[in-house]
C-alpha cells in the first residue's frame, strides 16, 4: 500500500529520493550478509530469472573487455561470440538457458555438468568439462552454480567449484534465488559456504524471506562491473549528477522506471529483526524434513530424495496393486485431482524419467499437523485415482 501510495520509482533520484537511498541501504546490507567487501554492490530486480539475466550479462561483456578489449555495448558480440559457453549443473534453473538465448549465445552455449546423488553439481566432473571445451576451442566464460535446486533444493559444493573456476579466470555466478535466506541461519549457513567467493549472486526475498512478489536482488563482489550497463541519460543520469554523488540507480539495471520493492525488504527486516527471519527459515527447513520422515514412514509414498533445504521430492507407490504404469499414471495426474477438489496445490516434475510430487515449504504459519495431513490426504487421492483407473482401463488410457 505504501509503495502503491507513494508511487516512487527508483530509476532516478528526482522520481524516488527515499526509495534510492533505501534501496542501496538494504543492497548494501546484503552484500554484507553474502560475504562481499566494500566493493560489492547491487540492485533489486522483478525476480531470479531477471537476476541471472543479469549476472550472465555483466559477466560476459566483463570477459569481452578484459580479454578482447571489447565493449559489446558500443559494439555488439565480437567474431568467434559462437564458441562462448556457460557452465552449470544439470539441474540449473531454466533461466540460465533462457539468459543464454536472449544474450545471443543461444542454448548450445549451455554446458551441463551431471550432478552427484545428493543433487549438486559434480566438482571433479565440472573440472574436466572445463578442460574439455577449452581443448575443443571453446570458451567458457562464467560457471553457474545453484543454491537450492528447484526440484529438489539441493546446494552445488559452491567453494570447490568456485576455486576450479577461478583457476581459469572465469566468472563465477551463484543462483541463490531459493535458498539465499539460509545466510541468516546460523543452523544452515553452512550450506553456502564459499558463496562469498562468488563474482555475482542472485536472491529472492519473495522466496524464504517470505515476501510479496516482485522483491530480488542481483548482487556483484566489484560494483565497477555496472559500468558495462551504464549510459547516461541527460534527463535521468547526467554525467554533472554522478559528479555530484547524486543517487541514480537507471545505470544498474536494464529497467528505466522500477518500484519502490526493497520498502518491503526493510520493514520485514527491522520489524522482526534477523533472529526471527532465520528462526522462521529454520523451521520451513524442518518442514521438508519432517516431510520427508512422513513418506519413509508411510506404507504408500516413496522418498525420491532426502530434502537439502525446503523441498521434498516423493511419489505416491502403493505397497500392492499398481504397476509401473499405473504408478506414472497416477503420479501424473495427483497435481490436477488435488487442485480440482480445492484440497492443496502439490508441486510435480520428473526425476530420473518418473513423475515425481514436491512440496515446497515457504508458508512459516504451515506445521507438522498439517503437513501429514495434506500427505494422508494425497495417498487417499492416489488410491481414488487408482480405483478409477482400473475400473475402466480402456477408457482411461
Amino acid at each position: 500500500m505504501v509503495i502503491a501510495a507513494t508511487n516512487q520509482s527508483v530509476d532516478s533520484f528526482d522520481s524516488g529520493p527515499s526509495a534510492a537511498a533505501l534501496e542501496e541501504r538494504v543492497i548494501a546490507w546484503a552484500c554484507r550478509l553474502v560475504g562481499f567487501g566494500p566493493r560489492g554492490d547491487g540492485v533489486f530486480t522483478t525476480g531470479g530469472t531477471a537476476s541471472n539475466l543479469m549476472a550472465l550479462l555483466l559477466a560476459r561483456d566483463h570477459w569481452a573487455m578484459r580479454d578482447l578489449g571489447w565493449s559489446v555495448r558500443n559494439l555488439g558480440l565480437p567474431a568467434g561470440a559462437g564458441d562462448l559457453r556457460i557452465v552449470a549443473s544439470e539441474r540449473s534453473h531454466f533461466s540460465i538457458a533462457r539468459a543464454a538465448h536472449v544474450l545471443g549465445l543461444g542454448r548450445s552455449a549451455l554446458v551441463e555438468v551431471p550432478t552427484t546423488p545428493s543433487g549438486g553439481l559434480d566438482a571433479a566432473l565440472l573440472e574436466e568439462r572445463l578442460a574439455a571445451e577449452v581443448e575443443r576451442g571453446r570458451r567458457p566464460f562464467v560457471v553457474v552454480l545453484t543454491a537450492g535446486t528447484t526440484d529438489t533444493g539441493a546446494v552445488d559444493p559452491l567453494a570447490e567449484a568456485a576455486d576450479i573456476a577461478h583457476r581459469r579466470g572465469l566468472w563465477v555466478h551463484v543462483d541463490a534465488a531459493a535458498a539465499g535466506a539460509l545466510l541468516l541461519s546460523s543452523r544452515h549457513r553452512r550450506l553456502l559456504e564459499g558463496i562469498e567467493r562468488a563474482d555475482s549472486v542472485s536472491i529472492d526475498f519473495h522466496k524464504l524471506f517470505c515476501q510479496s512478489i516482485p522483491s530480488s536482488i542481483v548482487l556483484v563482489a566489484d560494483g565497477a562491473g555496472f559500468r558495462h550497463l551504464r549510459t547516461p541519460v541527460p534527463y535521468l543520469d547526467p554525467v554533472e549528477d554522478a559528479e555530484a554523488d547524486v543517487v541514480n540507480l537507471v545505470g544498474k539495471s536494464l529497467q528505466t522506471t522500477r518500484r519502490f520493492d526493497a520498502l518491503k525488504a526493510l520493514v520485514t527486516l527491522r520489524t522482526l529483526g534477523r533472529a526471527r527471519i532465520a528462526a522462521m527459515v529454520d523451521a520451513l527447513v524442518g518442514l521438508a524434513a519432517h516431510a520427508a520422515e512422513h513418506v519413509r514412514r508411510a506404507e504408500d509414498l516413496e522418498l525420491v530424495q532426502a530434502p537439502v533445504t525446503n523441498t521434498t521430492l516423493f511419489r505416491w507407490r502403493p505397497a500392492a496393486g499398481a504397476d509401473e504404469a499405473d504408478l506414472e499414471w497416477v503420479n501424473q495426474r495427483l497435481h490436477h485431482e488435488l487442485w480440482r477438489r480445492g484440497a492443496m496445490v502439490v508441486g510435480r516434475t520428473r526425476q530420473r524419467g518418473q513423475a515425481c510430487l514436491k512440496l515446497t515449504f515457504c508458508n512459516p504459519a504451515c506445521d507438522e499437523a498439517t503437513v501429514e495431513g495434506m500427505l494422508d490426504e494425497l495417498v487417499a487421492a492416489g488410491h481414488a485415482l487408482l480405483r478409477q483407473r482400473q475400473a475402466v482401463p480402456s477408457a482411461m488410457g
